[in-house]
């Protein structure tokens, strides 16, 4: 779908309809922050990730939205930019919010699995060293997935079906490489680790139900 082909009229509704969700998001996140802020009875360890997380988020929906809604009330925003430069910063943050953002929903689901099954291991890795170390690693981890356009290895794109600037798809070794080791490790991470979590409270909850069975005395004795 070509948005270009569509009248005034029609873009600068599906530039409302996306700036609307873009204000929405930044809401959610904005108070998700000041939430945390209040109320330090709620903060763990995971909490310094949800930060990071909403940091990302907002940075997408304040930045990339932004241009992006632009891009389709304007269309020509993107063309009169003949450095592409804007293009290649749009292009970035969409890149590096999706991985980091990814990534952090993983270190986040560890942190959970570790913290109710191994706690020890849990309390040895996320210090506060350990966390600014792991958080430090989410931006290198999504910045690792720019440079290569930033040297050749693909590049950024004008998309006239969305308005927007992204990577180019047609490039197969670099989007190999995005949608397998960007995507798919950290959602199968997400997947493994809160199976496992489940798994262990199930086998807990058996447990307690077998003992407890077992301390309990046959009903008419």
């Amino acid at each position: 779908m070509d948005l270009s082909i569509y009248s005034s009229h029609v873009r600068t509704w599906l530039a409302a309809l996306v700036g609307c969700l873009g204000v929405f998001g930044t809401g959610v996140n904005l108070v998700v922050l000041w939430v945390l802020y209040r109320r330090k009875d709620i903060r763990t360890s995971a909490t310094v990730y949800v930060v990071n997380l909403t940091a990302v988020d907002l940075l997408v929906t304040i930045v990339v939205d932004t241009l992006h809604v632009l891009g389709i009330a304007w269309p020509e925003f993107y063309r009169l930019d003949l450095n592409w430069t804007v293009c290649d910063i749009t292009g970035s943050l969409c890149v590096a919010g999706c991985i980091i953002s990814l990534a952090t929903t993983a270190v986040i689901t560890i942190n959970r699995y570790l913290f109710i099954c191994k706690r020890q291991t849990h309390d040895d890795i996320f210090t506060k060293k350990g966390a600014a170390i792991i958080v430090f690693g989410t931006w290198v981890y999504g910045l690792g997935f720019v440079l290569p356009l930033w040297f050749g290895w693909g590049t950024f794109r004008y998309d006239p079906k969305t308005m927007n600037c992204a990577y180019d798809r047609t490039k197969t070794g670099y989007t190999l490489m995005f949608l397998l080791i960007g995507h798919l490790l950290p959602t199968l991470t997400v997947f493994v680790f809160n199976t496992a979590l489940y798994l262990n409270v199930m086998k807990i909850k058996n447990n307690l139900r077998q003992y407890l069975q077992g301390r309990t005395p046959p009903q008419g004795v």
